[in-house]
């Protein structure tokens, strides 16, 4: 009985553990969703409105990318494929969220990165 408990104890404290791990991963994503935005739009200079959907759009890049990278790891060609298609998603988002504009100095300046 003894031993049961224990293990259950020690499962539980795995269960909990693993959803720390899960939260902090998101609310870093979140975090960096934002930043990245921000900085766009001191960069394009752009309404509040497009700063929402640009954010969206780099959180949703940034889970999609988590994700691939933990089914799939990093080194595989399934992952550059999909980082690819992935990529070109995103550019595609952010073409329909900006003005042409906007969208041609976006361009210049995630090459310049």
């Amino acid at each position: 009985m003894k031993k049961i408990i224990t293990f259950c104890f020690f499962a539980f404290a795995l269960v909990i553990g693993t959803q720390n791990v899960v939260a902090q991963n998101k609310l870093e994503i979140n975090k960096e969703a934002n930043e990245k935005a921000y900085e766009l739009r001191k960069q394009l200079k752009f309404s509040d409105d497009v700063l929402e959907e640009t954010y969206q759009a780099y959180k949703g890049k940034a889970l999609k990318q988590y994700s691939l990278a933990k089914h799939h790891g990093v080194d595989t060609p399934a992952y550059k494929k999909n980082m690819a298609t992935l990529e070109a998603d995103f550019k595609a988002k952010m073409e329909s969220i900006l003005t042409e504009e906007q969208y041609s100095r976006f361009v210049i300046l995630n090459e310049s990165k």
